[in-house]
Parts: C-alpha cells; sequence; structure tokens
C-alpha cells in the first residue's frame, strides 16, 4: 500500500478531474463521429444520446444534483474527496465519513 502525503493527494485529485476532461473531449469527438456517420439516418445519433451520450456526460458535468443525472456525479465525489482530505489534515471540522 502507498501512502500519499497531502500534496500527492491533492495532485491525484487534480489529475482525476483532468482524466474527467478527457473523457467529456472524448464524448464529444464521439457525438461529432456519430452525427457524421449517422447523416442519413438520424435516429442512430438520436438512440445514442438517449440511452449512454447524455447520461455519460451529466454524471461527469460540473453541476450537481441535475434533473438527468444522478443523486452523486463526479464533481460531487471531487469535492467528497477534497473534503476528506482537509479532514485527515486536521482542516476541517467534525472529520468522519458521511454514510
Amino acid at each position: 500500500m502507498i501512502i500519499l502525503d497531502k500534496e500527492d493527494k491533492v495532485l491525484a485529485v487534480n489529475r482525476l478531474e483532468e482524466l474527467r476532461d478527457n473523457i467529456l473531449g472524448q464524448l464529444e469527438e464521439m457525438k461529432d463521429l456519430i452525427t457524421e456517420l449517422s447523416r442519413e439516418n438520424h435516429l442512430i445519433w438520436e438512440r445514442a444520446r438517449s440511452y449512454w451520450h447524455t447520461s455519460i456526460t451529466n454524471n461527469l458535468a460540473e453541476e450537481s444534483g441535475s434533473f438527468l443525472g444522478c443523486m452523486v456525479n463526479f464533481s460531487d465525489t471531487v469535492k467528497e474527496l477534497r473534503e476528506h482530505i482537509a479532514c485527515e489534515e486536521g482542516e476541517e471540522e467534525p472529520c468522519q465519513d458521511k454514510k
């Protein structure tokens, strides 16, 4: 098991956000490709958008608790991780897991 100091943990959370941004960019590229490939049959993109593209995008998006999103999205997880790191360092009280 690797024990990370606070700086490494903060860097790791920042990396998670970078990965999210990369994924969102790739989702946009996927949308563009599907749209281009399905010019003659727009239902292909509409199904992709309805069944998976919107769900993934909303769950990774900045907004929390959106109508189409989930109860806990990626941004909520990042916020919780940052609070946990601050709590471990004694910067935030009370320090307890929220279940």
